[in-house]
């Protein structure tokens, strides 16, 4: 098997079910269960802007002032 056709073998089942994830869920009004289009738009505010600011780096911040102590004390 080719290199293409190996990969579009391994990818036609996440592909698809995406694809009806994103067609099931387009007119949802579930607080529980938005549809993905809203999911990825806000999955783009978080990582890619304010959120980095907001959301991200204050959690990195509190990871490391819990590590840091426990590696020097040698817990970690």
């Amino acid at each position: 098997m080719t290199v293409v056709r190996r990969l579009a073998w391994e990818l036609w089942l996440p592909a698809l079910l995406i694809a009806l994830w994103a067609i099931f869920s387009a007119t949802s009004t579930d607080p529980y269960f938005p549809p993905l289009s809203e999911i990825l738009d806000k999955f783009a505010d978080v990582w890619f802007f304010e959120g980095i600011r907001t959301e991200i780096w204050p959690s990195l911040r509190r990871l490391f002032v819990g590590f840091a102590p426990a590696c020097v004390a040698g817990v970690g």
